[in-house]
């Protein structure tokens, strides 16, 4: 083997100075070196990708923790109970992880709903409520669904849930309806993005029984990961700059089937149609620009190495 063929394997994306080799074996080398240097790429990826991958499980499992993911909504009357005159029923539907604790106990009474300046426990009416939390202590690793009935004054502002007891957690609070890893990439829940897509959320998507079951679904898998990925974006500006250029083609496809009126057919039409675009843009797009890349013939001309098929075809007419 020459000096020069020595030189092109030793080095993949540097070209080769050497002219003494026929137009087959030149074409054969440039093959070779475009398929290492897709191996390399495919590779890179996915050592990125397992990195990432473990970088975020490790996050989310260096603590023991509870998490408590809620949201509430009012309600004028629950069975035969209606609220006293001047207040309203708060009905809080809530998820609680346990990750490292075994005696963690969703009773009721531990529950405390902070509304203005005061603090309010469950009120009777939480009982007829077919998933109600109950006296029951959720195992290590798993997770329970439930439902709490507070009442507060129609003119008290909902603050937040806390649970209370004896023992000590680490516990943390998500209130569901936030646009968490918008919030963070943009900095405030007021900023334009974050608002479009709030209204598309609460005046589209969630007034459809379609939209609604949708939701319930998606919540329960974007508040899984969604924290991690938001606490990261808050503490890092330039994770924040990421965010942005990732989140814009996001909403300005969701932004295209925002309309007037809203029917069953026309959210689950639009859902299909923006999801398929956001397929093409976050899939396609990505793969069709690593096939390119794939095809790398040499340093400053990375388009022309398809033409090595037909260097080929000529050196075997030759």
């Amino acid at each position: 083997m020459s000096a020069g063929c020595e030189a092109r394997q030793a080095c993949l994306f540097k070209p080769c100075s050497e002219t003494g080799r026929s137009p087959k074996a030149t074409a054969y080398a440039d093959r070779v070196r475009c398929q290492m240097s897709q191996r390399i790429l495919k590779r890179g990826i996915s050592i990125l990708l397992a990195l990432f991958t473990f970088s975020a499980i490790t996050l989310e499992t260096q603590a023991s923790q509870v998490t408590i993911s809620w949201s509430w909504k009012k309600q004028n009357q629950i069975s035969v109970w209606t609220p006293a005159a001047g207040k309203t029923f708060i009905v809080v539907t809530a998820t609680i992880s346990v990750q490292g604790y075994s005696d963690f106990n969703t009773n009721p009474f531990n529950f405390k709903l902070d509304a203005d300046s005061s603090s309010y426990t469950h009120h009777t009416a939480t009982y007829a409520l077919s998933d109600h939390f109950s006296h029951e202590v959720i195992p290590d690793g798993s997770s329970r669904a439930g439902t709490l009935v507070f009442e507060i004054p129609v003119t008290a502002a909902v603050v937040g849930l806390r649970y209370q007891s004896f023992s000590q957690y680490n516990i943390r609070y998500m209130q569901r309806g936030r646009c968490i890893i918008a919030t963070a990439a943009y900095g405030s829940e007021m900023a334009a993005p974050v608002q479009a897509l709030r209204e598309i959320r609460d005046n589209q998507v969630l007034t459809t029984f379609a939209g609604a079951q949708f939701m319930r679904v998606f919540d329960r898998f974007y508040y899984s990961f969604s924290p991690t990925i938001a606490d990261a974006i808050a503490l890092n500006p330039a994770f924040a700059d990421a965010a942005r250029i990732v989140l814009t083609p996001f909403i300005q496809i969701l932004g295209l089937f925002r309309v007037t009126g809203v029917s069953e057919i026309g959210v689950i039409l639009g859902g299909l149609a923006s999801t398929t675009l956001i397929g093409v843009v976050y899939l396609m797009l990505p793969l069709f620009l690593m096939r390119r890349l794939r095809l790398i013939e040499r340093l400053g001309r990375p388009w022309k190495c398809p033409k090595m098929l037909g260097s080929l075809k000529i050196a075997g007419a030759k």
